[in-house]
């Protein structure tokens, strides 16, 4: 069905596996109940099935690798047995620079280590590179002038040329981050050169191997597991200032949005701005942070909770209620993990337009919780732009949520989607500052 492991990932990009954590714990246990491993076999396959039906969307090539990554380890533990579980972590993921955890398979090239360059003014961190056979991939973050990505190009010591294919860019004042992708390099290729005309032919060496050699996922840096969530830090020292990059992996599906609260401290107790520098792709699980310079050869990191995008679907009918005549509910949500009870609708009038709100009552799993927003939100099969949603302050759970008022409707189907889902910590870290990347 699936011919390999990119194949996989594909197919996957959007799942949440494992969607039930307890029963996932309970078959890597060193006695695994045989039923429970045949329930999350029969799932797996069917999300895949129903996720390799469904049309490609319109989107840049993005590896959204955590989900995909969590989803074959669960296929291979469930193949091997528990016992051999670390081994085959091993063997499997790696940290590429820039795209956080990946397979080698179908990797050509990769840039083993980041690249700074900096010239009149202008400051660019070449974050990652990535070549298969489809393209090459390129992470960066720039500050100062803005460069025109759509002229620039890879060239080999060869002097063959690799054009810009697509990308894309945020700007925040003069700070940028872009993905550009780019003809496939080959797999011979041992350095490469970013050319960038719009700033004077600017040339930058990015010297590129094989995947061996990479470190294996476990040696990113220090880390620590809270709630089902990885978090894993590096911190690398310039004249200018120190970078701290984050690393977030959740065994409980989804992929990372944000990060919230996170404070730096030193070895004597001192604390330092953590200044959110950047951010990789949707899916890779890097969060990159800037901070004073010369602060020590320790850090320590504190993070008080972090978001991710859960994948999931979900539907429920819901009976209209009749303006001033709210109604009691007793439907539920089942997203994933998570149970979402319905508990009341009523019509609420906002700025001359009736809305039907529903409201909602959170369970927590695992200290995680539905957060405020709701994401792809569809009503009787069509798609709800206008729906808004509120949370409460004191648990982070989302509080209710509301539409256009469905006029002339005796009972609506209402389908979820997408969750944002808030996991509380701490997580705590101490990390050793090395020198930073040439």
């Amino acid at each position: 069905m699936i011919d390999n492991f990119m194949d996989i990932e594909e197919a996957l990009e959007r799942l949440a596996v494992p969607d039930d954590i307890t029963e996932f714990n309970k078959a890597c246990s060193p006695s695994p109940d045989p039923e429970s491993i045949e329930r999350i076999k029969h799932r797996t396959i069917q999300m895949v099935q129903a996720e390799m039906n469904k049309p490609k969307r319109n989107r840049l090539k993005l590896w959204h690798v955590t989900a995909a990554a969590v989803a074959a380890i669960l296929l291979l533990i469930l193949g091997i047995g528990p016992n051999n579980v670390a081994a085959a972590v091993n063997r499997l993921l790696l940290y590429i620079p820039g795209f956080g955890i990946h397979t080698s398979q179908n990797v050509n090239l990769v840039a083993p280590n980041p690249v700074r360059a900096e010239k009149d003014g202008v400051k660019i961190d070449i974050n990652g590179v990535l070549a298969d056979s489809k393209g090459t991939s390129l992470m960066a973050y720039v500050e100062g002038e803005i460069p025109d990505i759509k002229s620039s190009y890879l060239v080999d010591l060869s002097g063959t040329r690799y054009p810009y294919q697509s990308g894309m860019m945020s700007t925040a004042g003069n700070f940028q981050n872009y993905w550009a992708w780019y003809k496939a390099l080959p797999a011979n290729v041992k350095q490469a050169a970013l050319v960038i005309p719009s700033l004077s032919n600017w040339t930058i060496d990015i010297p590129l191997t094989t995947t061996t050699g990479l470190d294996t996922a476990d040696n990113f840096g220090p880390s620590v597991t809270v709630n089902n969530v990885t978090v894993s830090a590096q911190s690398l020292s310039f004249p200018d200032e120190t970078k701290v990059t984050l690393l977030v992996q959740s065994l409980r599906g989804g992929v990372l949005q944000s990060i919230k609260d996170a404070a730096l401290v030193d070895t004597d107790g001192k604390a330092y701005p953590l200044n959110h520098q950047a951010a990789g792709y949707v899916g890779n699980g890097l969060m990159y942070y800037s901070t004073s310079p010369n602060i020590g050869d320790k850090l320590k990191v504190t993070i008080s909770s972090l978001n991710l995008l859960q994948d999931v679907h979900a539907s429920t009918s819901i009976p209209v209620p009749k303006k001033n005549s709210p109604l009691s509910l007793n439907q539920s949500f089942i997203l994933g993990t998570w149970n979402l009870k319905l508990t009341k609708a009523e019509v609420v009038s906002q700025n001359n337009k009736d809305w039907l709100r529903i409201y909602v009552a959170p369970d927590f799993v695992d200290g995680a919780i539905i957060n405020g927003m709701i994401n792809q939100l569809s009503v009787n099969g069509k798609p709800v732009d206008a729906a808004m949603s509120e949370f409460d302050e004191s648990t982070g759970g989302i509080k209710w949520l509301q539409i256009p008022y469905p006029t002339g409707e005796k009972s609506i189907k209402v389908t979820v989607e997408n969750i944002d889902i808030l996991v509380n910590g701490p997580w705590k870290l101490e990390i050793p500052v090395k020198p930073g990347f040439n």
